[in-house]
């Protein structure tokens, strides 16, 4: 009887001290930017640049092709079930609301995760597993502030710049879906567009989507300064954070999504 509240309480009990132990790190996170040395921002500036480079530019390929062929799945399928939606009246609101609002930002989210989030979490690891991590800390230098700020602030950007290619690009997938599969000519289709988003559209998925990346970054580092001084832990701690990010964009984008209901109640 006694064994099914012992093991609540273990939960309970592990789960406050996970909370307590993110939050305190999500604190130290920023008061290192916010106490970052005059020195020490060019080198942040540099790590970022070069995280923006890696996580943005070197992704556009593979994000603006998923976005195409997800624009033109969405058209075909709305092409399908066109008796009941209207879509030749409805296309640019059902793209506008399934992909440029919602799916943008989270496939946008998984696919730095899956490249820049392992990185990410690798690296620190391999940092801390090879001891560079201790080293830094008897030579007086905070190791979050080192590393966390500019991989963060890289994240947050990348994501936006991502997310934007991403949208423009499902966009062009369904125009070109559109003149395929339901015949509807660039005029009516840009039309539509026009009609169903708003600049306020716009700014709002530029910032859901540099909530995300700074989460994933934040999450990814996290996974990393608390690896183990093993090298088999670098793998582990990938993963971990791999998962982590995952979870925590897949809330995130429900809480996002979520709350804007709820308001205009």
């Amino acid at each position: 009887m006694l064994q099914p509240v012992g093991a609540l309480g273990r939960r309970v009990r592990q789960t406050t001290a996970g909370v307590v132990t993110t939050l305190e790190f999500v604190g130290a996170g920023l008061r290192a930017t916010a106490l970052m040395p005059r020195g020490a921002r060019g080198y942040s500036f540099g790590a970022s640049v070069r995280q923006i480079y890696f996580t943005a530019v070197q992704a556009i390929p593979i994000v603006t092709s998923l976005a195409f062929i997800m624009g033109l799945v969405v058209v075909g399928q709305a092409r399908a079930q066109s008796a009941r939606l209207g879509v030749g009246s409805g296309i640019g609101d059902l793209l506008a609301t399934v992909l440029v609002r919602d799916l943008g930002p989270l496939f946008t989210a998984i696919v730095v995760v899956g490249r820049s989030g392992t990185a990410i979490g690798a690296e620190v690891a391999s940092y801390q597993a090879l001891g560079e991590l201790r080293a830094l800390e008897a030579l007086g230098v905070d190791p979050v502030q080192l590393l966390l700020p500019p991989r963060v602030i890289a994240c947050s950007v990348s994501l936006a710049i991502l997310t934007m290619f991403f949208d423009a690009s499902a966009l062009i997938g369904g125009m070109v879906g559109s003149r395929w599969f339901i015949a509807m000519s660039t005029d009516a289709y840009l039309r539509s567009i026009q009609l169903s988003l708003t600049a306020h559209d716009v700014f709002t998925v530029i910032a859901r989507a540099a909530l995300l990346g700074a989460g994933i970054g934040g999450t990814a580092c996290y996974a990393g300064l608390k690896a183990g001084y093993a090298p088999s832990e670098i793998p582990r701690s990938a993963t971990r954070g791999v998962v982590r990010a995952l979870m925590f964009v897949f809330v995130a984008t429900a809480v996002l999504t979520i709350i804007p209901l709820v308001w205009s109640r």
